[in-house]
């Protein structure tokens, strides 16, 4: 509340500044918490004609000495001088034991003072109104008693605390920790602030993300050694009309999916020296809690109906279109990474499929295996009416089978290599499995298991070879070898985090080699090829599984190509 030239009386406290003839004086009686204060400032000397300015106050926990505004000073009343006049009465009420900083201003043009400033401190404590960081201590420690002590657990817990805490504030006035914890309503900044405060007191490292293009802020957090993003604010909403719970549709996520929200963050985390990358969903509130792998069962049926058609190429009509595409976006991204951590089949053989979540639809790639008859079986049913006898290799290891079709038989060559690349793993706590060839994969599946090394190998008919090398725990990309030799290590338990695999001699001139693997925390990433890099560097994460497959020269790729390779 404002007062222009208001009554004279007596006041316990005051602070001066002077410049030149011009005198600020500001005066106050004794502050208690939870009260409105009033400052009365005034000024003598110069003209008279006076114009006065209250900053936005700041806050320092005890013996900190570290301040934030409370409210946002580029907003409202903080940017506003009076008219001319010779005092004006401002009113605050503090709310939490520490530290206060006002700072008040007089213009006197007529006398050339322009800018003239009071800087004063006030220290309250009062156990009824604690301090920012008690609040935040105990928050912490019954967070700590109430979950397992994973990083997940814990960000997810306080987020779920500090949306109890406060409402958005729609007057844009209050942006601090100090506002959310102490007076219960702030800006976006201050849901930032304080989730960082309780995330950085629960020892899990953070930062914040700002988006300068949208005008918005939120929190990238480092959950199990992975970055996310967090936006607190847009997930405290009361406001369900949707099918899912959307107050935690905004945790755990990509950049890539946080920007379907905030399309002004694509130009943030693509910029040089951007330094929380998130790109996995590991960690995603839906993920974790399963509720994503529910909604894969909702398109099942549909997937497998392409499956059995053999579609390579497909899409499915989002059951959620209806919903505002930074709501259904976000939603399909994180049911497409469910779907693409399952295993699915076609004929009894496993598919290779990939899905893409959009805002309207759901988009496929599928590669298909074919059955690959054993020994001891010289004939099999392929189709109605179609006997198939057992395939032979040539020399160039291509498929040669006869086949007899309403009495007609006939040999053809089926443009297709069959086994001519095989290869076994060595994996935490079991040793060298056995050897698989052909796009199987080799390693484990959901048992968080690393690779510590892996053999290579051509089949005796291709005249050619394959080298490779893999990238390893604390030693880094080894040397290149060679048909069948080890790379990695044996006896260190060391994890295996990328791979480059390549062909040789003639073998290069007529195939490609792709190879995809099963990263930590991000799942199978896309197929590289050729001597690219596969895997993770600088992350820390284990390789857990791998397959490789030829290809021959002209011939598409066996799924998604993209994200094949991340580093740092």
């Amino acid at each position: 509340m404002l007062k222009v030239n208001a009554e004279e009386t007596t006041y316990a406290h005051s602070d001066t500044a002077e410049s030149g003839n011009v005198v600020l004086n500001v005066e106050w009686n004794e502050p208690v918490l939870g009260q409105p204060l009033t400052f009365h400032v005034s000024a003598t000397g110069g003209s008279g004609a006076y114009k006065f300015n209250m900053e936005a106050p700041s806050y320092s926990n005890p013996n900190e000495n570290a301040y934030e505004s409370v409210a946002d000073p580029s907003r409202g009343e903080w940017t506003k001088y009076t008219d001319e006049c010779s005092s004006q009465d401002y009113t605050f009420t503090m709310t939490a034991s520490g530290t206060y900083n006002f700072r008040f201003h007089v213009i006197d043009m007529n006398s050339g003072v322009y800018y003239l400033r009071t800087n004063t401190y006030i220290q309250l404590s009062d156990e009824k109104y604690p301090s920012v960081k008690s609040i935040v201590e105990k928050a912490v420690n019954q967070c700590k008693s109430e979950t397992d002590g994973s990083d997940y657990a814990k960000a997810l817990w306080l987020h779920d605390w500090l949306l109890k805490q406060l409402d958005y504030d729609n007057s844009l006035k209050w942006s601090s920790a100090e506002s959310a914890l102490t007076r219960g309503t702030g800006t976006c900044q201050a849901y930032e602030s304080a989730y960082s405060q309780l995330l950085s007191a629960a020892g899990i490292e953070n930062a914040e993300t700002r988006d300068k293009y949208d005008g918005h802020t939120w929190n990238a957090v480092k959950m199990d050694g992975q970055w996310y993003q967090v936006d607190c604010t847009w997930d405290d909403s009361n406001n369900n009309y949707y099918s899912f719970d959307n107050r935690h549709l905004y945790f755990g996520l990509t950049d890539e999916l946080m920007a379907i929200a905030h399309p002004g963050h694509e130009k943030i985390y693509t910029a040089d020296g951007y330094g929380t990358r998130s790109v996995s969903l590991a960690d995603n509130y839906f993920v974790q809690n399963g509720e994503a792998a529910k909604w894969v069962e909702n398109y099942r049926d549909r997937i497998q109906t392409q499956l059995e058609a053999k579609t390579t190429d497909f899409t499915i009509s989002a059951d959620n279109s209806s919903y505002p595409p930074s709501i259904s976006g976000i939603q399909n991204g994180i049911l497409a990474y469910a779907i693409n951590q399952m295993d699915w089949f076609c004929n009894g053989s496993k598919t290779q499929l990939y899905a893409t979540g959009k805002a309207a639809q759901l988009e496929f790639k599928a590669a298909y295996n074919e059955n690959k008859p054993t020994g001891g079986h010289p004939q099999h049913v392929g189709g109605s009416g179609v006997v198939v006898k057992v395939p032979t290799r040539d020399s160039e290891g291509m498929i040669k089978s006869t086949r007899t079709q309403y009495q007609a038989t006939k040999e053809e060559t089926i443009n297709k290599p069959a086994e001519l690349i095989s290869y076994r793993a060595h994996v935490q706590d079991i040793g060298w499995q056995e050897y698989v060839s052909d796009g199987e994969m080799s390693g484990t599946s959901g048992q968080s298991k690393r690779l510590e090394a892996i053999n290579i190998r051509l089949s005796s008919v291709i005249n050619g070879g394959v080298s490779y090398r893999t990238h390893i725990q604390d030693i880094g990309w080894q040397e290149y070898v060679s048909d069948d030799e080890m790379s990695g290590t044996s006896g260190q338990s060391k994890r295996l985090e990328a791979i480059q695999i390549k062909l040789t001699g003639q073998t290069a001139e007529k195939y490609d080699i792709y190879y995809r693997v099963h990263c930590q925390d991000f799942g199978w990433l896309g197929w590289a090829k050729n001597g690219e890099a596969s895997g993770s560097e600088g992350y820390a994460k284990r390789l857990e599984a791998i397959e490789i497959r030829l290809v021959l020269k002209g011939h598409a790729a066996p799924g998604n190509t993209d994200n094949c390779f991340y580093k740092r």
